[in-house]
């Protein structure tokens, strides 16, 4: 009796352009040579190469038909293009800045989210305005009730805007926007309208699942070229040695 081709296996791992075509493995669309899998085209594009318009994650297909473009938990999600940046405009007031987060949904307790919001509410005490975009929510129902366990369980924002993410954000504008997870990233990415994207680098999130699919979707986030503020030391220098990065700890 046949079996199904085990994960390692599957042909998306031979050839970099892939399509998704089922919710449990990979179908390979004709690649540009052998043997050149997602991790050889993730490996071949670090982040100062980008400018120069080198292929890699930002050649996968896009599905705009595909139903909720930033689930989570998905290489699905990596199929989103990143767009060059175009703001409106270049000029900024410094004492009083735009800034969007984009944040997973939360329960109370979270070590990470008590971080994010902390910077939050650090930057709200010195004037800047902020919006929250929570993507996927899955705990919450509504955003004001996202608004008040905000200020409940973890800091007590005041003047800071709490909304679900859409899935088109293209439109949205600002003075920059800062992805706070690797899942993130991606729609930060679509935000052409911002004047600069940076990436809350918290964790090393490649090491965080067993070697496969998801592990390579995490690496390509290290080489969209978003400046990363890093939680330490070790995380700096992993960002500036192995991917180029413009960091700050």
């Amino acid at each position: 009796m046949p079996t199904a081709m085990p994960m390692w296996r599957c042909r998306a791992w031979t050839r970099p352009s892939i399509t998704c075509g089922s919710d449990d493995g990979w179908d390979a669309a004709p690649g540009r040579g052998p043997r050149a899998g997602l991790a050889d085209t993730a490996a071949a594009a670090p982040a100062r190469a980008r400018a120069k318009g080198d292929p890699g994650w930002n050649d996968l297909p896009v599905h705009p038909e595909r139903p909720n473009r930033w689930v989570h938990n998905t290489a699905a999600i990596a199929r989103n293009r990143a767009q060059p940046l175009a703001p409106l405009t270049r000029s900024f007031n410094p004492q009083s800045m735009n800034i969007h987060w984009i944040i997973p949904d939360f329960g109370p307790g979270g070590g990470g989210h008590m971080s994010i919001f902390r910077m939050v509410r650090y930057l709200e005490s010195f004037g800047h305005r902020q919006t929250i975009w929570i993507q996927n929510p899955s705990v919450h129902q509504g955003e004001k009730q996202a608004w008040e366990h905000i200020r409940a369980w973890y800091q007590p924002i005041d003047r800071v805007i709490v909304r679900f993410l859409p899935e088109e954000v293209e439109g949205i504008s600002g003075d920059l926007v800062i992805a706070t997870d690797m899942w993130t990233t991606f729609p930060a990415a679509q935000m052409s309208l911002m004047k600069e994207r940076f990436y809350l680098v918290q964790d090393y999130e490649a090491l965080f699942h067993t070697h496969g699919t998801f592990t390579y979707v995490a690496d390509m986030t290290y080489r969209m070229g978003f400046k990363a503020v890093c939680a330490g030391a070790w995380l700096k220098s992993l960002c500036e040695e192995r991917y180029g990065l413009w960091t700050r700890a």
